[in-house]
């Protein structure tokens, strides 16, 4: 039978609207509520496959119910502006799925949803409600489902009639009266006072319905409900006259046609992944599965090339000198790649819709730089022009008077560098300032969803599996990139011209100038710097771990009295909370999890427990690091280099992957080991700068507390200082535990750690906990009220800043889940810290790589983890360039504290790492 769906607007956007967390494009624009509500209306086309579908919303204007009763809903509290914002999205998104909307003076959604499910019923169709709203279920009936959410906006249940009566032990046509007797708080419905709901379904159960009530009212027990319900008798009947839906709406813009002759409902994908990139929602474009429209074939001489419809005109050079002619105007090129295992091409754009084109004959790279496919390498395109041109290339892509843009600068740089060619000159980054307008909204900056969101460019995304490549030949993989790097110029230079004024606009364009654009070749170079590894000791390492995994598998099996998957979180739930019976805490689908936060709070009930967080440890190390290494080395210079990104951290801290060298623990055994395997070559020294304690030093200088800035001035050990204050005690009776709590209690500060946390980390009791909080602050009252300023400016603005302008955006600082607007409060209140340092670290690293360019030393940067540079020098210029070093960090930026910088030698990388303080 055709299924007719009924969408109670209002009420689903409300609903996703607190379900979700604050979700928003680049611009601004809240989109949580819509994106619920679309994620809920394609569940329901890719579920009940409908045949009509309605979305039914409220008028801002009175009803009659409100001319009935004035304080109807009078309770409710006014709707949030980011959900008001979002209303019209919501109405446009019916638009674009071909969605009537519908609306009537007087009536609301749900009278208008009455009616149609009447019609709809009387027509022959299978009628669907779909609402947030459990009033509805009063329509259900043989014909008439309604599905509602139950947590969220994804868990739903559908109601029929057993469903219904299954709940509440009433029949749908009841609901009215359970609502005219216990009244409904959410929409001021007055009721019976001091009758709740299961008094009044036993009352229903007995009399049916509150007219059968009152008329045999004398049944009713003599008492405190019998006089209830005489003493509040209007107020019953008008409560029930305003619970009742409304059947018959004028409606005389709809006919339902009949269901056979409705075909299975459709939308116009096109439209609606217009609509999705419009709004950024990237996962829901991959759920529209019908392919995109045709583009345009644009003809530039004796050759064609399948591009987008706005560029007019793509032109191949043969003589790559002349370019330089054609370009006019401050903005200069915006330059693309067309790249997999070689450098096929450079797409130029010149001006909005003009692209050159520039194929070149380099080889295919070694497989051991990392190509993306094992197979041989592939063949490459015909040179166009003379074996002069890549000369003249090189000359271009290093002319000082031509301003280059880029997408993704230090990948470029990367690339051309691997080809022998340099680019010099990038003014602007279409990635770095995507990232810096969009911090904190969105975790990643890729050129064809920067060029939908900014310039509203289509562009294929790279192809980075080799299944994938597999579906192209040569010919038609060739054509892909090069109809891609064309596209990607053009838009790249489409996004500058949106991008720079909103940078201004932002306060954001010294941080792109001034820190990101110079930081973005220092990175490149130390991408290829790598670091010397020595192979043996991973493969000792791996062996020694694997014994002491082995080992610890055979005393986790005999604690548990059965062998089982200790990497397998049902068969370990299992173990621990059927078998073992620990105290069980959240539900996951596959049973109790046992996540880490969970096994850390058990740590001490059982011995198992603590084993099998060494053992996921363990394994992890091996698996990460002593396995994983000796397969990431080069094998033309033995050492691993890993990708290093500036897009990825929304505090503007570098991120480290394929391997990730942020992440290897500096203060166990095993990361000991690990950096220990990272060597300097021989006859060659590294050379560690670590900033002190850098974030409690930016806290003393932001909060402006007195006493904190005096503690770093004074020399003193900051957590032996720490310490005498919160417990009251001189600095030479601080303990070793103290000193450890202080330490602890300052970065659970810095960090918003709560008392709970506080109290697990210390394993103390919570209340001694707040206690060491509260004596922190009121010893340090600078930090508290630096804390909560920043809270109220995250709220009051939408984000957080560094010293330097730096922005995260909050978007769930006034969330109304507790748990989002908890963890958006810690980071607002640390963001400032952690990115203030991110910038000094990345003004420290532009200082010295000037230094190091204009002096020219055999010394060179090779890494950047957290607070650390490291350095590889020849043993002649250590003493030298690490005091220069040294010099220059800590002169990078000046602060109400002194920087401190400590610079260690050694041979391998554990030798010169911070033992920490």
């Amino acid at each position: 039978m055709p299924t007719l769906v009924l969408i109670d607007g209002n009420s689903l956007l409300y609903r996703g609207f607190f379900a979700m967390r604050a979700l928003t494009t680049s611009a601004g624009q809240p989109t949580n509520a819509v994106y619920a509500f679309t994620n809920m209306v394609l569940s329901l086309i890719e579920q009940h496959k409908p045949h009509l579908m309605f979305c039914a919303w409220d008028r801002p204007e009175p009803t009659f119910r409100h001319v009935r009763f004035a304080e109807y809903k009078g309770t409710r509290k006014e709707t949030p502006d980011d959900l008001r914002a979002q209303g019209p999205l919501a109405r446009e998104l019916c638009q674009v799925f071909g969605i009537p909307a519908l609306e009537a003076a007087g009536f609301e959604a749900d009278d208008i949803i009455g009616t149609l499910a009447g019609q709809g019923k009387a027509a022959g169709y299978e009628v669907l409600i779909v609402t947030g709203d459990l009033d509805a279920l009063q329509l259900v009936e043989p014909g008439v489902r309604v599905t509602t959410t139950v947590k969220g906006v994804s868990d739903t249940v559908i109601y029929d009639e057993a469903a219904v009566e299954a709940r509440y032990g009433l029949k749908p046509s009841q609901l009215v009266d359970l609502r005219a007797l216990r009244g409904d708080a959410s929409d001021n419905i007055p009721g019976v006072p001091g009758i709740g709901e299961k008094t009044a379904v036993k009352l229903l159960q007995t009399f049916g319905d509150v007219d059968t009530l009152l008329h045999k009212l004398d049944e009713v027990t003599p008492g405190r409900i019998q006089a209830a319900i005489v003493g509040a008798t209007d107020a019953m009947l008008m409560s029930r006259d305003l619970a009742q839906i409304e059947r018959n709406v004028p409606l005389p813009e709809v006919v339902l046609p009949a269901p056979d002759l409705c075909a299975p409902y459709a939308f116009e994908t096109d439209k609606a992944r217009a609509f999705f990139e419009k709004l950024e929602f990237r996962t829901l474009v991959k759920r529209l599965t019908s392919p995109k429209s045709s583009d345009t074939v644009a003809e530039s001489g004796e050759t064609s090339y399948v591009v987008s419809q706005s560029i007019a005109k793509v032109a191949e050079i043969e003589i790559f000198e002349s370019l330089p002619e054609k370009i006019d105007g401050p903005v200069g090129v915006a330059l693309h790649l067309g790249e997999d295992d070689a450098l096929h091409g450079i797409a130029l754009a010149v001006a909005e819709g003009v692209v050159h084109y520039v194929a070149l004959n380099s080889a295919p790279l070694p497989a051991a730089m990392g190509g993306l496919f094992d197979e041989a390498p592939l063949q490459t395109p015909p040179l166009l022009g003379a074996g002069g041109q890549i000369s003249g290339l090189g000359a271009f892509l290093t002319n000082p008077n031509i301003p280059k843009v880029t997408h993704d600068a230090r990948s470029v740089l990367t690339t051309l560098s691997k080809h022998q060619l340099t680019l010099t000159n990038i003014t602007f980054d279409t990635e770095l300032a995507a990232y810096l307008l969009g911090a904190g909204r969105r975790g990643s900056f890729p050129l064809h969803e920067v060029a939908a969101d900014y310039a509203s460019r289509a562009v294929d995304a790279p192809i980075t599996l080799k299944k994938e490549r597999q579906g192209f030949d040569d010919d038609a993989f060739f054509a892909r990139e090069k109809d891609r790097a064309i596209r990607s110029a053009e838009s790249i230079l489409a996004m500058r011209a949106v991008q720079e004024p909103r940078l201004s606009a932002e306060g954001l364009t010294d941080v792109l100038q001034k820190i990101e654009l110079p930081v973005a070749p220092i990175v490149s170079q130390m991408e290829q710097a790598g670091l010397a590894v020595d192979v043996p000791a991973f493969e000792k390492m791996s062996a020694s771990l694997g014994t002491q995994l082995a080992a610890l598998e055979t005393q986790i099996h005999t604690l548990a009295g059965e062998v089982f998957t200790i990497n397998s979180p049902k068969q370990l739930s299992v173990v621990l909370f059927e078998k073992l019976g620990l105290p069980a805490g959240k539900k996951t689908t596959t049973g109790y999890s046992t996540d880490a936060e969970v096994l850390e709070q058990l740590a001490e009930s059982h011995e198992i427990v603590a084993l099998v967080l060494s053992y996921r440890e363990l394994a992890k190390l091996k698996g990460t690091y002593a396995d994983a290494m000796p397969l990431l080395v080069d094998k033309r210079d033995g050492r691993i280099h890993t990708s290093l990104h500036q897009t990825v951290a929304a505090t503007g801290r570098l991120s480290s992957s394929n391997p990730n060298l942020q992440n290897i623990p500096i203060r166990t055994a095993v990361g000991r080991e690990i950096r220990r395997a990272f060597v300097a070559p021989p006859g060659w020294v590294l050379i560690s700068a670590d900033y002190s304690q850098i974030e409690l030093r930016l806290f003393a200088h932001v909060s402006e507390d007195t006493e904190l800035c005096t503690a770093f001035d004074s020399g003193e050990d900051i957590h032996v200082y720490t310490a005498g204050r919160i417990y009251g005690i001189e600095p030479e009776d601080v303990t070793k535990d103290m000193r450890r709590a202080a330490k602890t209690v300052n970065y659970a500060v810095l960090y918003g750690i709560s008392d709970f946390a506080l109290a697990r980390q210390l394993k103390i009791p919570q209340s001694e906990a707040k206690s060491l909080k509260e004596n922190y602050f009121s010893r340090f009252p600078g930090v508290k009220e630096y804390l909560d300023d920043t809270i109220t400016f995250a709220r009051e603005k939408g984000y957080v800043q560094t010293l330097l302008g730096r922005k995260r955006w909050i978007p769930d600082i006034n969330a109304r889940i507790f748990q989002f607007r908890q963890a958006a409060e810690r980071a607002a209140a640390n963001m400032p810290i952690q990115g203030s340092s991110a910038d000094i670290m990345k003004l420290a690293m532009i200082d010295v790589w000037k230094f190091l360019e204009t002096e020219k030393p055999r010394t060179k940067l090779l890494l950047q983890v957290h607070d650390e540079l490291l350095f590889e020098s020849p043993p002649e210029e250590v003493e030298k360039i690490g005091a220069k070093i040294q010099e220059l960090m800590e002169k990078t930026y000046p602060l109400r504290v002194t920087l401190d910088v400590e610079v260690k030698t050694g041979t391998t990388w554990a030798d010169v790492t911070p033992a920490g303080s």
